[in-house]
């Protein structure tokens, strides 16, 4: 799912420490899943994957395929471009209960920006395929998923929006 065989390996023999039911209660308070119900956090639970990654470790590279959005549920994720001059521009710091690629389960671009573990975390994802399934064979949770989905979205279109014409001003 990370794009390399290492890291597809190594995710296959990730043993969670987080149990389900603990895994549910940290979900739910992630906005994307906090209208959840019991029911459906358990339909959710069969689609998702928990993974574990170490300081310094790639989650996605830019240019990488865009099919998975990752949610952080520990630690910290650093995500960063690199600018013409091949130096690291840090975009931001995605702490525990906040998500990122969620553009990736509507679109099929290729990623925008790095992802690097900052700190050891772990992290749900959901991929694109198993979004779609989650979409055709239960309906109700998939569409509840897609609202908020475009909430977030929204939100962070504004805020972008919002840094814009805060750069604008101070370049005039």
């Amino acid at each position: 799912m990370f794009g390399s065989k290492k890291r597809q390996q190594k995710a296959k023999k990730a043993a969670p420490p987080i149990d389900t039911n603990d895994l549910a209660s940290l979900l739910v308070k992630m906005p994307l899943f906090d209208t959840l119900t019991s029911e459906e956090m358990g339909q959710l639970r069969r689609y998702i994957a928990v993974i574990e990654v170490e300081k310094g470790e790639h989650v996605f590279e830019e240019g990488d395929v865009s099919n998975y959005v990752c949610f952080v549920i520990e630690g910290k994720l650093e995500v960063y471009k690199t600018d013409n001059e091949h130096q690291k521009v840090s975009l931001a710091i995605i702490p525990a209960g906040r998500c990122i690629g969620e553009m990736s389960l509507v679109d099929k671009w290729t990623r925008s920006a790095t992802a690097v573990a900052a700190t050891p975390a772990c992290l749900v994802t959901l991929s694109q395929d198993n979004f779609k399934k989650i979409c055709e064979n239960h309906t109700k949770l998939g569409n509840k998923i897609l609202l908020e989905l475009a909430r977030l979205m929204s939100m962070n279109l504004r805020k972008t929006s919002a840094s814009f014409v805060t750069l604008y001003q101070d370049k005039s």
